[in-house]
């Protein structure tokens, strides 16, 4: 079968061609309507539990943080059964306090065991459903001893723009470091947990590179909350961090599949990014023009009344499904492209200039994608059958896995469609205890190429047994 690379590939020079980061039949799977409270999880889903295969997830919907704790471990333990856990995936959304979650884990996991923790914004996912309560959610995956997997968590705190590839560098040092493992090593994978830096993720994923080299695949996203209101952090089993960095490494002899993709069509529109601030967030020229013209002039006109009259969410919402691309080359003739989130606000129509959430430099060539919002949700879906196929696994030799759903692609679709992500990941991995946060900003790998910072995508990692 062919090999599919994790980029947004040009399938045909043609008006309307499917551009995916996994290049797959524009045919996507059918969506089934699922009415939801959002205060528990979908009845529908909940008779599944996960077989035992050394990992085993758990979750909860109680009002109070420490109870949420204790119900999702219960939950996990009862499933992993009498193996011992050596490593936690833990994922609170912000309505829950982390200070109290982070207590009761210390006292309830077993010793020596590591946290990797990330808030997600609404809910969290499970094989079991979509789980959203009144006042918070917990999500908690345990990785036993047996599976063939060491473990390291290495975290850094305070990043500043100045200090951000010097931190990478020193995170996932300490990550190779609390595997046990030689300065040297290099992991099978690397999960991301971090804090929006607006595109200057990639000078941390310049120093991961400098440890690890450009080939070890780092897949995952930023911590957030609903509503980009500071309640977000990422988290250890010891500490707890709003600006830092938790990177997890994997070290193992088994197969690891991922998939980091989105669900975008190329249109005719581009051009080169003639004037841009230096970090690459602030766009305000394209082509010799204002950029939010130009962009304007891309919708057909339709963006600078939406910009004057409707609120920060419904543009979000509508930049999200007309995004920019940014063209990336490796050194043997590979392409792919980052998506990068444009949000222009009020503000902008005095300068002209688009603000982007991901790096896009001066001197770049972009171009404007289109999409739908059955696109955005039925990637859940692909990306579970994508990281399948490249890891050369099957649901049956898989041990866990852990999804990554950009919160900017989850508010464009609706609330009664949202809680069928998990079930979408279900249908391709049956059985296989697995994970989701929704974050901001996600990190991957664009192969031959980098690992890159984008906006709008869905990941999926999946280890094997």
């Amino acid at each position: 079968m062919k090999k599919y690379i994790v980029v947004l590939l040009i399938l045909s020079a043609a008006a309307a061609v499917g551009v995916w980061m996994l290049v797959h039949s524009a045919e996507d799977t059918s969506i089934t309507a699922v009415d939801d409270d959002g205060t528990a999880s979908l009845t529908e889903a909940q008779t599944i539990s996960p077989i035992h295969r050394h990992a085993a997830v758990g979750w909860s919907v109680a009002d109070d943080p420490r109870q949420g704790v204790r119900e999702a471990l219960a939950m996990a333990r009862d499933r992993l059964g009498e193996e011992k856990a050596v490593f936690a995936i833990v994922v609170p959304t912000q309505g829950y306090s982390t200070q109290a979650v982070v207590e009761e884990l210390d006292s309830l996991l077993e010793p020596g065991a590591k946290v990797y923790g990330i808030t997600s914004g609404w809910a969290v996912m499970t094989p079991d459903g979509y789980h959203q309560g009144k006042v918070g959610a917990i999500g908690i995956l345990l990785v036993g001893e047996k599976a063939g997997i060491r473990f390291g968590v290495g975290e850094v705190d305070g990043i500043t723009p100045a200090d951000l590839k010097a931190q990478g560098a020193e995170a996932i040092r300490r990550g190779i470091a609390d595997a046990g493992m030689p300065p040297q090593s290099r992991p099978e994978m690397v999960l991301y947990c971090g804090y929006s830096y607006f595109g200057g993720e990639m000078k941390i994923l310049d120093g991961i590179a400098e440890v690890v080299g450009v080939d070890t695949p780092v897949v995952g996203g930023n911590a957030r909350d609903s509503a980009f209101a500071g309640g977000w952090s990422q988290f250890t089993r010891k500490d707890i961090y709003t600006k830092g960095l938790v990177l997890a490494t994997l070290f193992t002899e088994k197969n690891i599949g991922w998939a980091f993709e989105s669900g975008f069509r190329l249109t005719e529109s581009s051009g080169v990014v003639t004037k841009a601030n230096a970090e690459g967030t602030l766009l305000y020229e394209i082509d010799g023009r204002g950029a939010l013209d130009v962009y304007d002039e891309w919708l057909g006109g339709k963006l600078l009344p939406v910009l004057r009259t409707k609120t920060s969410e419904e543009l979000v919402a509508y930049t999200a499904l007309n995004p920019l691309g940014c063209l990336f080359k490796g050194a043997k003739g590979q392409t792919g492209y980052i998506v990068a989130h444009p949000i222009p606000t009020k503000e902008n129509l005095e300068d002209r200039a688009v603000p982007v959430y991901s790096q896009i430099l001066q001197g770049s060539k972009i171009h404007l994608f289109a999409g739908q919002w059955q696109n955005l949700l039925n990637r859940a879906e692909q990306a579970a059958a994508n990281a399948l196929e490249r890891g050369t696994l099957k649901p049956s030799t898989t041990t866990f896995g852990v999804l990554y759903f950009c919160r900017g692609a989850k508010s464009v679709i609706p609330s009664t469609q949202t809680p069928t992500i998990p079930l979408l990941v279900r249908n391709q991995i049956p059985d296989v205890p697995f994970i989701g946060v929704f974050t901001g900003g996600e990190q991957g790998p664009l192969p031959g190429i980098r690992n890159v910072n984008c906006n709008l995508v869905v990941s999926m990692v999946l280890v094997g047994r």
